[in-house]
């Protein structure tokens, strides 16, 4: 996400919208078979195919209350697949695919008032034609895509984007195209795909211009304006500016502007320094409206305008090669409206990593965090391993232990907190093991228990196939 407009193809990045509809589907059928057939018949310089698919049974079942009659079990399969090709039939085309299949083996609800969710679904997450020039100074991204334009904001379009780089290191981008966002105030009487009354396309336009100083440093300023037929969605204005020392100093800052409102929706500084070889510590800043971020044609934009401040900062010392060990601690403020007086709430860390063997893909650790809130604390304890054993196999070990304090009792106390107070600990475990045949095929199982005042049980059983292969030809 660094130079220009960056287009991301995250394999398992959720979609908007967790129920696909027809149109997706169709689209993901329509690219598979793009992608084979544009595959050129005639030879060209450095023509290739990528190919990854992660096949997942998942198994899981539990009750999220403490009664056992509301017990739910689900069997799916999932499917993933990214695929893409380089220099498609002419130089510079190539092809991205990424999407994901799920089928619904066996589903027991968690009450007889609840619908049957469909028994197939899918969705496209990444599916574009995209073009550079020789130079790789203009590049032409076609279809769903994800887009970066600054600050932390990232937009899945179905468009659109165009990369210019010129010769004075400053890249400029533009895009536009339709979005899908999940908005919970809809008008019924307009129901989006497949009758839908809760997916809409919003179209959206935008850019950003980055300048980058020097080798280090770079400065960059997106806009994003998004709207639903006349209405305006969002308009945004976002400012970033930075400096990479390669892990000696870095810093960055920036800022997302609701331009509607004429306020900040969040503004940002991090800074990282190594002061020693085996010293390194860190310190961040924000200030957030989460209220804002809400799409101004819902009504629950208008319900808060609480914001906070948060800043925080860590230490991290290594032992030698094998033990490091760190502390990190966080303030954060709440300010809301008709509040007397501010909300301060804080957490405190400590974390210790052993790497007992020459290879760091070797490794226990513990870390321990004290979270209070003002009103409510908890204790957060993770021990993690990781272990990469001889024959191929690779095993991934953790265990949670938490444990809430402070609750309210009595006529005012809500739900969870009476069932915090009467369970305050909390449990949990994960094992996962992989198992490598060959460089292109392994295979994976796992799972997971955890147990809680509001999942008196929740047991998860994984087990999945993965390949990966990228074939080259060419002169």
């Amino acid at each position: 996400m660094g130079d220009g407009m960056h287009i991301a193809r995250p394999s398992r990045v959720p979609s908007r919208n967790l129920t696909a509809s027809r149109r997706s589907r169709g689209v993901f059928v329509a690219a598979v078979l793009l992608l084979f057939l544009l595959l050129p018949t005639r030879v060209s310089a450095q023509r290739s195919l990528s190919l990854q698919t992660h096949t997942v049974i998942d198994t899981a079942g539990g009750a999220p209350t403490l009664q056992t009659a509301d017990r739910r079990t689900m069997v799916r399969l999932i499917q993933f697949i990214d695929a893409s090709s380089e220099d498609v039939g002419v130089e510079g085309l190539s092809i991205e695919l990424s999407g994901r299949l799920v089928g619904q083996l066996a589903s027991a609800p968690l009450s007889d008032g609840l619908e049957a969710r469909e028994r197939f679904d899918g969705d496209v997450l990444v599916g574009l034609l995209r073009w550079r020039d020789r130079r790789r100074r203009i590049s032409l991204a076609l279809g769903r895509q994800y887009l970066f334009f600054g600050a932390g904001r990232v937009e899945h379009l179905d468009g659109l984007s165009v990369l210019y780089r010129t010769p004075w290191n400053i890249d400029v981008s533009v895009f536009g195209g339709l979005t899908r966002p999940w908005q919970l105030d809809v008008d019924v009487d307009e129901p989006g795909p497949d009758g839908d009354p809760f997916v809409f396309y919003n179209w959206a336009v935008g850019g950003r211009l980055r300048w980058r100083v020097l080798d280090h440093g770079y400065v960059a300023a997106g806009f994003l304006h998004e709207g639903h037929s006349d209405e305006t969605v969002r308009q945004l204005l976002t400012a970033q500016a930075g400096y990479i020392g390669w892990g000696v100093v870095d810093a960055a800052a920036g800022a997302t502007i609701d331009l509607i409102d004429k306020l900040p929706q969040e503004i940002w500084v991090n800074v990282g320094a190594a002061l020693l070889p085996r010293l390194r510590v860190s310190g961040d800043f924000s200030y957030q409206v989460p209220s804002a971020t809400i799409p101004k044609t819902s009504i629950f934009s208008v319900f808060s305008s609480d914001a906070y401040h948060s800043i925080s900062g860590s230490v991290l010392y290594g032992f030698g090669r094998h033990v490091r060990a760190g502390v990190d601690g966080a303030a954060r403020v709440y300010v809301g409206d008709g509040e007397a007086e501010a909300r301060v709430g804080y957490d405190v860390g400590a974390s210790v990593t052993v790497m007992p063997t020459s290879r760091a893909s070797n490794m226990i650790a513990l870390r321990v965090q004290l979270v209070d809130a003002g009103d409510q604390w908890s204790i957060n304890n993770r021990l993690y391993s990781r272990w990469r054993l001889p024959f191929g196999l690779h095993v991934h070990a953790d265990v949670w232990l938490l444990v809430l304090g402070g609750q309210r009792e009595g006529a005012e106390a809500t739900d969870f907190e009476r069932r915090a107070a009467d369970h305050p600990l909390s449990v949990g475990g994960r094992l996962l093991a992989s198992y490598r045949f060959t460089r292109s095929l392994s295979a994976h199982v796992g799972g997971s228990l955890f147990v809680s005042p509001l999942a008196k049980h929740d047991l998860r059983v994984l087990s999945g196939l993965t390949y990966s292969k990228r074939w080259g030809w060419g002169i």
